[in-house]
């Protein structure tokens, strides 16, 4: 391995190397924080049935996943594996998701706030479960490396070279941000579960569109946009900074697409300008706008076979790379080449 990689090639590196970690060492918790729990089950973030189903072929969908070191490629996968995370036990995944376990008996209302609620606490559910599976990878190699202990390392978890050429500034400083990061998404999903729990939900704004038919993507993300649609800019992650987090779930049901924004209060203002923006928009570029959204900004996210496996190679590449790149550097929707998922 060279001894001088980039900062880019140091995350990716970091990523890899946690998600191979995380797939052996996962975190196994109920997030419903309660004492009684006793069977925890890998709980899917997007409803498995009637959901993906609606874009699985032969019973699998894609999602992107780690390929190498510096690489992420679209892969099939089962549907029953799809979007899965053990962040809840058998029966508060239930209990908890009743509402928008959808079926002959329940159907989507974008006008009831609970379902809303209900669909970005699973979301961010997720994202939050991620954030601590991360810190306690890194934490872990950050001990070992402390104690100079480079040969576990290398043999257990393939990142001993690396840390030992002079990237551990690197390892530290993605520590500090999944840190950061985990503390708001806590913060988010305590406050969604309070909200449900307490059937008040006054703290949270909802922005809802659709489109009348079935796409060819579902997601279920936590994200902090960076920019409007003009290149402004309207975050950032300076320290002690409120960050405005955005829930979004993308699902297709019954023949129309839905796509379900959830954001505290708070941040109303300051999201104002890509709202107005993509009201704005013909439903043609509506739809191309978010999908720039997803590729930039999600990485919960699956897509239909029969559209990932009608793209020439050269079209699949794109989206890889453009999904590898952003994941590490977020990047105005100005540089994104024109995609549609829709």
């Amino acid at each position: 391995m060279p001894d001088k990689i980039s900062e880019k090639e140091a995350t990716q590196r970091i990523l890899a190397a946690m998600q191979a970690y995380s797939k052996k060492h996962v975190y196994h918790e109920c997030l419903a924080n309660d004492s009684n729990c006793k069977e925890v089950i890998r709980a899917h973030s997007v409803q498995s049935s009637r959901v993906l189903d609606a874009i699985a072929k032969d019973g699998h969908v894609y999602m992107f996943t780690s390929y190498n070191e510096q690489h992420t490629r679209l892969k099939r996968i089962g549907k029953n594996c799809a979007t899965t995370f053990t962040g809840f036990c058998a029966v508060h995944d239930t209990k908890l998701f009743k509402s928008v376990d959808f079926g002959d008996h329940c159907h989507f209302d974008p006008n009831n706030t609970q379902q809303v609620v209900l669909l970005s606490l699973r979301a961010t559910a997720k994202e939050y479960w991620t954030k601590l599976n991360i810190c306690k990878c890194v934490q872990l190699w950050m001990n070992k490396a402390k104690e100079n202990d480079i040969a576990s390392l290398q043999d257990e978890y393939h990142t001993g070279l690396f840390i030992k050429n002079s990237h551990s500034h690197s390892l530290c400083s993605f520590y500090e941000g999944t840190q950061s990061s985990k503390r708001r998404l806590e913060r988010m999903y305590k406050s969604l579960l309070t909200q449900y729990r307490r059937a008040k939900y006054s703290l949270s704004q909802t922005k809802v569109y659709q489109f009348p038919s079935i796409s060819n993507i579902v997601a279920a993300s936590v994200f902090s946009p960076e920019f409007d649609y003009k290149g402004n800019r309207i975050e950032s992650f300076l320290p002690h900074r409120d960050v405005a987090d955005i829930a979004l779930n993308v699902f297709p049901l019954e023949g129309i697409t839905w796509v379900v924004f959830l954001f505290h209060k708070r941040f109303a203002n300051k999201l104002a300008p890509i709202f107005a923006q993509l009201d704005s928009f013909s439903t043609q570029d509506r739809a191309v706008a978010l999908s720039k959204m997803i590729i930039v900004n999600c990485e919960n996210v699956a897509f239909s076979p029969e559209f990932i496996e009608s793209l020439k190679e050269d079209e699949k590449l794109r989206i890889e790379s453009i999904f590898d790149d952003t994941v590490v550097m977020p990047s105005s929707y100005d540089f994104i080449p024109d995609l549609n998922f829709f």
